[in-house]
């Protein structure tokens, strides 16, 4: 999956848990309440389903999950992908 379809397959997960469909890669979803705490859970059940990672505390405390970007950076560097 090259990047850009790993970041429009991301944006299409988090516009279906209530983001606009057009939020910018670097746009923090929680300042911006485009994604509340419940849909955050659902977001990770989501990316470790969808893509076989493993998210864990550490990535929520390092602000992992907090854009499209950032979100592109996790899956590609649990995948092994840089």
């Amino acid at each position: 999956m090259t990047d850009t379809e790993l970041r429009d397959h991301l944006r299409a997960e988090v516009h279906a848990l209530g983001a606009p469909a057009d939020v910018a890669d670097d746009v923090d979803l929680f300042a911006t309440a485009a994604l509340t705490s419940m849909q955050l859970l659902e977001l990770i059940n989501r990316l470790e389903d969808a893509f076989a990672v493993v998210v864990d505390e550490r990535d929520l405390i390092a602000g992992r999950l907090r854009s499209i970007a950032a979100l592109v950076a996790l899956v590609r560097a649990r995948r092994g992908a840089a």
